[in-house]
């Protein structure tokens, strides 16, 4: 039975299926706010930023059974381009087809090197009646195709600067004449990446369009043994979003991208029908770390050094492509190292830290109409990885349409570089079309990049929600406060790596409180849960920086499809830690639902609580003279005069001793205080008490109240 795939899209936010069926400030300062022959017919595609994020994936890598591509031969395999491109149609930019036919060759004659992308391809293999055989880096540049076949009648529909566009069926038709007429040999050692005309439009077979919805994607079809390879390969003149062009040439520049990423998953899963090598979500090879580009190693142009990155020198030429995902390097190496340039890299047993090392984004709102105005701002931070700002960091921007119908939004900026505090923003306006928008950000030191998404028109009940229940106060009275934070799937497919995280932020008040006299812990499993306590690492003070704080497992878990993470707290904050009696805005709560690509180690937004005020009210003394100043350790009174002694139990009445001179200790019983009810929390106690005449002859006077077994001791100083 025929099937069809889209996988780089699924991958770039696995909760989007559903669609189509504690750490220091530092880490982040954050601010409160996927007619041929019918034996097999298979397809995957790149999204149409090429540097899309893969939200979602699952690594590592698992052999799923079924075949590999066939490089086992004298000449490996053999990849040759085809270029459609009818005379009557307008051309390819100057040197286009140039370029990318020295790509290919480069990339054939470097076989066997340990220093490119396709070295990693080795530690992958296939099982054939129990007979393991390995890939080899070993690729052969066969001689391009120039298909000037006029195109058939239009199969889709037209978009503006596109004069033609046909579906993947017309594609493969066009490919099946060629064989026929060209005698192509087709099987899993030949590979042909065919590259459409410039103004040639493409659908796949699930509605999404070239450039709108897709880079490119690679495919099978035909009987066992004879299957036709190809990948589909749009002209895109904008580039599919790498932002870095080292041979001057976006066009070709991009397309050789999106062709590597074909290339790494042709090798390991030529057949794309859930056999060869994939994640635990069904991602391939280059899904994982089509978001990563790895440190660059220089600049192709001194004169343009933040859009010339290069990455890779394959034969003696600068490229910047993809990293691709290397088991190897994930099992020794750990979450965020398993993209690698190479196999020299993967290879490191402590890799050479990257100048910008961690990349997080944030949008807000997440959800909008779809009325062509709404606009929602996105935030991209850049840290070094010792958690210190990126600052001056070039950060691309892009976007593309994951789900949905028509195209998205624009963004006010598609460059920027980072601010001193490694922020650098953007805003997105949303389009008219009801879609799941995907706003790119690539930043050029690391060459990462994340994803978060912007859900428009009826595709705004598809958000994962957040709600929460922070107190607007709290008493610091050493008494617990209980709240919760909730996340909510509103998709029928997992979310990957999902982690919440808890953010404090300073309050407009100023005021602080020792990081000592608050504890804070947290459960999983509901108030009556085993609860684990979150230490303010590093942290001396709370109220005066921003402090963020990891809540469960470093790199998250799965939240089941429409499904919740609620995270219980507990709070509370010592008797005495803030001084006064006046409320203070002392901390704002903020709590996020991230998504971790532990591949990369980058990290996107999906919800958001936004930011609560807590003010934070000094607790009442648990022994008060109202009516009397309090100076120096004593409460100044008159003779003659009548004052309440107020107190704070959580049990019984407390009791009250008449007064004896100081330093005497207060012994004659007089009575019990009498409920007044509660005050600020605290269950209050009063009792009215007169100062007679017959207390001229002292100053100083002890009273006392026994609160439980405690006595505590009041002093008094005794004016006429």
């Amino acid at each position: 039975m025929a099937t069809r795939r889209a996988l780089s899209i699924l991958s770039t936010l696995g909760l989007l299926v559903a669609l189509l069926s504690a750490v220091p400030a530092a880490a982040r300062p954050r601010h409160p706010a996927a007619a041929a022959p019918a034996a097999t017919v298979t397809t995957h595609r790149v999204p149409s930023s090429d540097s899309h994020y893969c939200d979602g994936c699952a690594p590592p890598l698992v052999y799923s059974g079924g075949p590999i591509a066939n490089t086992t031969g004298t000449l490996g395999m053999t990849i040759r381009p085809i270029y459609w491109i009818p005379t009557t149609t307008k051309q390819y930019s100057s040197g286009y087809m140039t370029l990318i036919n020295r790509y290919i060759t480069d990339i054939a004659a470097a076989s066997g090197a340990s220093s490119n992308v396709y070295s990693l391809t080795p530690q992958y293999y296939q099982v054939v009646n129990g007979v393991k055989t390995n890939l080899r880096y070993k690729y052969t540049a066969g001689a391009p195709i120039i298909d000037t076949q006029p195109f058939p009648t239009n199969g889709c529909k037209l978009a503006t600067g596109f004069t033609n566009c046909l579906t993947d069926t017309q594609l493969r038709a066009e490919l099946t004449r060629l064989k026929g007429v060209l005698g192509l040999t087709t099987n899993l050692a030949y590979f042909y990446p065919l590259f459409t005309a410039p103004t040639l439009r493409t659908q796949d077979s699930d509605g999404s369009f070239s450039a709108e919805g897709f880079c490119g994607y690679h495919s099978a079809f035909g009987a066992k043994g004879s299957e036709f390879v190809f990948g589909n390969e749009p002209y895109l003149a904008d580039g599919c979003g790498e932002g870095e062009y080292p041979n001057a040439n976006v066009a070709a520049d991009s397309s050789i991208s999106t062709l590597s990423h074909e290339i790494a998953e042709n090798v390991t899963d030529p057949i794309v029908d859930d056999t060869g090598w994939r994640d635990g979500n069904g991602a391939e090879i280059g899904d994982i770390c089509a978001s990563d580009y790895g440190t660059p190693l220089g600049s192709a142009n001194a004169n343009d050094p933040d859009n010339t990155e290069y990455n890779q020198v394959i034969n003696g030429h600068k490229y910047y492509t993809q990293t691709e995902f290397s088991n190897s390097a994930y099992a020794k190496l750990g979450v965020g190292y398993g993209c690698q340039q190479s196999q020299l890299t993967s290879g490191k047993p402590h890799p050479k830290p990257t100048a910008a090392g961690r990349l997080y984004a944030e949008a807000a709102p997440t959800s909008s109409p779809a009325d062509g105005k709404s606009k929602s701002d996105v935030t991209v931070f850049v840290l070094n990885n010792n958690g210190s700002a990126a600052v001056g960091d070039p950060v691309n921007f892009s976007e593309y349409t994951a789900f949905g119908t028509g195209g998205c939004g624009k963004l006010s900026k598609v460059k920027g570089k980072t601010d001193s505090g490694g922020r650098v923003d953007t805003v997105y306006t949303a389009s008219k079309s009801n879609a799941i928008c995907a706003l790119v950000a690539k930043d050029g030191r690391a060459g990462k990049s994340t994803t978060v998404f912007v859900y428009q028109g009826t595709y705004r009940k598809r958000a994962p929600t957040a709600v929460d229940t922070f107190p607007h106060r709290v008493i610091a009275n050493g008494r617990t406060v209980t709240f919760t934070t909730r996340f909510t799937n509103m998709t029928a497919t997992p979310i990957r790596h999902a982690a919440v995280q808890l953010d404090l932020f300073p309050g407009t008040s100023g005021r602080t409180v020792k990081a000592r006299q608050v504890s804070l812990s947290y459960s999983l499993t509901g108030r009556h849960g085993h609860f684990t306590r979150i230490p303010f690492t590093g942290f001396r003070r709370i109220g005066d920086e921003t402090i963020e704080l990891r809540v469960g497992p470093a790199a998250g878990a799965t939240i089941k499809a429409h499904g919740t993470r609620t995270v219980t707290y507990h709070l509370k904050i010592a008797r005495g830690a803030l001084a006064g009696t006046k409320a203070r805005d002392l901390f704002h709560f903020e709590s996020y639902l991230d998504q971790i690509n532990t591949a990369a180690g980058t990290t996107s937004t999906l919800a958001d609580t936004y930011s609560t005020h807590v003010k934070v009210v000094p607790a009442p003394k648990p022994i008060d003279v109202r009516g009397a100043r309090y100076v120096h350790g004593a409460y100044t009174v008159h003779r003659g005069h009548s004052y309440v002694v107020a107190a704070t139990s959580t049990g019984r009445a407390p009791a009250y001793f008449a007064a004896t001179p100081a330093p005497g200790i207060p012994s004659r019983l007089v009575g019990h205080l009498h409920y007044a009810g509660v005050q600020l929390g605290e269950r209050t106690w009063t009792l009215r008490i007169h100062l007679s005449a017959a207390m001229s002859g002292h100053t100083f006077w002890n009273v006392g109240v026994r609160i439980g077994s405690v006595l505590h001791i009041i002093r008094l100083r005794v004016l006429a």
